[in-house]
């Protein structure tokens, strides 16, 4: 296959991707992506890499590229208008797919093994929480600049500390790159003194911002972050992020595929939406049509089998030790091996098989897309967040005079029994807490508080109080 004909395929992926994904553009900001916001505003750009310099907001995760200044000059061009972060995303994500291509060429993949493993990457369903979420910028500047770091080192560039430096900016999981690096050169057989001298640069570089973070950053805590290294838990984790590098969807995380007497768990069909069952078939059809060219690879491992695996296991290990935190965005690097593990198992199969391969696992990204519009919170707490920013601008174009505004789960005179999960929570974690609405009227004193998470004295006679299932829509 010529050079031509590669770029007019993954052309055509672009644009099918598009089309796929337009829907995205349209997701507006909710949790994180106030919180950002805020700490882009409060938090200058040069403290922001300034590794010697204390948080002065309760934020450890030290990510200056993918979050002060990408949110620092999207704010700027963009304001509240979520299209143009959505844009800037989806032109990292078609730009980590070409990437995904020119690497697999780079370690000795051939053309076809190359495009397949683009087209495994570009149509996981896993890019979905990527693409949706517009925090999730981090995970997609990580994955181009993981990928060009890898692609520059291989090019022998001096360039690439640089790059290398943008991925730890964008996120912590870069680390794992300078392992990667050294395992590439012995498995692709590039034991040259060149590639040596890259990757001790690269290694002081690591070297300095572990020292850096440890001394002076420090790491994010509390429950969501707490390690376990008990062995079926990581095992655990591996195996859910490997479904969903597969193609299933989140929300099916911990659920038991087996029960005995049934064998197969009858629950899994009944307990989610009108395309659960649609997506669990295509799932098990997509399984079904790899898993005898996967297992085949057992009997000719070699380096690129190995290589691939190994990008799977380094680059999730930062985040396997985490049973409170995982999340299939994660997968924006490792999916890499899954993406080559997958093209090189299948490439040597005849035409017409390869050819129903491709399209069972279009389908199934075709169904876990639909399943997650119906289901995903992220699009639940950005439709919440939308209808409370609209709201306000337009029964409030100007701040409330109020001495404070209350989310209350009904709108009874008293205060309702807490339940495990009411409207107001909603309403608290898709608009941040105070943080949506300050940020709204650009003002950091303003008071705003919830029935399930503040004291009820809170609730004074002159507050602006409105019922949150208005903005649940019910």
């Amino acid at each position: 296959m010529t050079k031509r004909n590669s770029l007019i395929i993954l052309t055509i992926l672009s644009v099918s991707l598009i089309i796929f994904y337009w829907r995205s553009f349209n997701n507006f900001f909710f949790q994180d992506d106030f919180f950002c916001l805020k700490l882009a505003q409060e938090y200058g750009l040069l403290d922001a890499f300034n590794l010697f310099k204390k948080p002065i907001v309760d934020f450890y995760l030290y990510r200056p590229f993918s979050i002060q200044l990408y949110w620092l000059i999207g704010y700027k061009m963009f304001g509240f208008l979520p299209q143009g972060y959505h844009l800037i995303n989806f032109l990292f994500f078609l730009l980590s797919v070409f990437l995904v291509y020119k690497l697999a060429l780079q370690i000795k993949f051939n053309e076809k093994s190359a495009l397949l493993a683009s087209f495994f990457y570009a149509y996981s369903s896993s890019h979905f929480y990527r693409l949706f979420w517009i925090t999730n910028f981090q995970e997609l500047s990580l994955a181009v600049f993981t990928f060009g770091t890898l692609i520059l080192f291989l090019k022998k560039s001096p360039w690439t500390p640089l790059l290398f430096i943008l991925a730890l900016t964008s996120k912590e999981t870069a680390v794992m790159i300078v392992p990667f690096m050294l395992l590439t050169i012995f498995l692709t057989r590039r034991v040259e003194k060149d590639y040596f001298i890259l990757f001790f640069y690269c290694l002081a570089i690591l070297l300095f911002y572990l020292f850096a973070r440890i001394v002076f950053f420090g790491f994010a805590g509390g429950e969501a972050y707490a390690f376990d290294f008990g062995i079926k838990k990581i095992l655990n984790n591996f195996f859910w992020y490997s479904l969903w590098s597969l193609g299933l969807p989140e929300a099916f995380v911990n659920v038991k595929f087996f029960q005995l007497p049934t064998v197969i768990n009858p629950k899994l069909f009944t307990q989610f939406n009108s395309w659960g069952n649609p997506t669990l078939i295509f799932f098990g059809l997509f399984l079904l049509l790899v898993f005898k060219p996967v297992v085949d690879l057992r009997k000719k491992v070699n380096e690129k089998v190995l290589l691939a695996v190994s990008c799977f296991i380094l680059f999730l290990l930062p985040v396997a030790f985490f049973p409170f935190h995982k999340f299939p965005y994660s997968l924006s690097v490792p999916l890499l091996g899954s993406s080559l593990l997958l093209a090189y198992a299948v490439s040597s199969l005849r035409k017409k098989q390869l050819i129903i391969i491709c399209i069972s696992y279009i389908l199934l990204s075709v169904a876990a897309y639909q399943f997650n519009l119906l289901d995903h919170w992220s699009i639940k707490k950005a439709n919440i967040a939308k209808a409370v920013f609209n709201y306000f601008e337009k029964k409030y174009p100007k701040k409330p005079i109020n001495a404070n505004i209350y989310f209350r789960n009904t709108c009874a005179p008293l205060c309702q029994p807490k339940k495990v999960w009411s409207p107001s929570q909603d309403v608290a974690y898709a608009i941040a807490e105070m943080n949506g609405l300050r940020l709204l009227y650009n003002d950091k004193n303003l008071l705003v508080y919830f029935e399930d998470i503040d004291a009820d004295r809170h609730l004074l006679p002159n507050s602006l109080i409105l019922d949150s299932r208005k903005f649940l829509g019910y």
